[in-house]
């Protein structure tokens, strides 16, 4: 089964993440990333400005939240409520 996996917040680490998980294409591909602030075309997965739409998304398996700290805790919450597998990138506390 190859993982699909959405990521919200396109900053440094996010587009970090997004590098590492193209080195294992064979089982994870990037299929959703969110940013209020990033705008590029030239991405190779669908841009959206809303996270919600990554959260709520029937095709995404696999959520990274590379947001700043005081949106981890309030995303990965809802994330985890629409069953998603979440990779917080820092505490959510």
């Amino acid at each position: 089964m190859k993982l699909n996996i959405g990521i919200i917040g396109y900053g440094k680490m996010g587009m970090m993440r997004h590098k590492i998980i193209k080195k294992y294409s064979s089982i994870a591909s990037v299929k959703m990333i969110s940013d209020p602030e990033y705008i590029n075309s030239n991405l190779d997965s669908k841009f959206v400005r809303d996270y919600r739409k990554i959260i709520k998304s029937n095709e995404i398996d696999v959520i990274f939240i590379c947001t700043p700290n005081h949106l981890n805790s309030k995303i990965t919450i809802q994330a985890l409520k629409n069953k998603k597998h979440v990779f917080c990138e820092k505490p959510p506390a």
